[in-house]
């Protein structure tokens, strides 16, 4: 990863070695555990009902598990069942767990895993660095370049993970956003 920044309490985006910027929300899942163990509550922008997130086989990228996805699974957990197209097997499944104290290791991972929520391409190259505006409405994002066509600041709508603008006045990789 070579860059995140928080939008929200419960969002934020991260870049890494590839062209594309990846846009996170806490389940409420997470959000529950967080207020039941230490007693904050996150204000929670999420707008479905996502429970938690799992991560197909092969997959790259982490896939929603909402409360719907979650009445569809077989009684006995074995075998696969069809959540939002994807055929999942249930050993590598989502199961919520209430938690009143930190999690052990084996919770860690299933109950602290945000589901990807957008992904935001634009860049020639691999993203460099992102940053959010102190309000959260607005992520900036750049990546490596050589060339002033690539140089670009993009400018994107956090509320709609739309590309808002490119300011491009470089001429090599911007090395900072702020």
């Amino acid at each position: 990863m070579s860059c995140v920044d928080t939008i929200t309490d419960t969002s934020y985006v991260s870049g890494s070695e590839e062209k594309v910027l990846r846009a996170f929300q806490a389940p409420t899942t997470f959000v529950e555990n967080v207020k039941r163990i230490t007693g904050r509550d996150l204000t929670s922008d999420a707008q479905y009902d996502v429970l938690g997130a799992h991560i197909p086989a092969l997959g790259l990228s982490n896939k929603a598990i909402s409360s719907a996805d979650m009445n569809q699974a077989p009684a006995e957990h074995t075998g696969t069942a069809t959540v939002k197209d994807y055929e999942v097997p249930y050993q590598v499944s989502f199961a919520p767990v209430a938690l009143n104290q930190p999690p052990v290791e084996e919770i860690l991972l299933q109950n602290t895993l945000w589901p990807e929520v957008h992904k935001l391409y634009g860049h020639g190259y691999e993203v460099y660095q992102c940053a959010a505006s102190p309000d959260g409405a607005i992520i900036a994002t750049c990546c490596k370049a050589t060339k002033q066509q690539f140089a670009a600041i993009i400018l994107w709508s956090s509320g709609t993970f739309e590309k808002l603008t490119e300011l491009v006045h470089h001429n090599l990789t911007v090395t900072r956003v702020r």
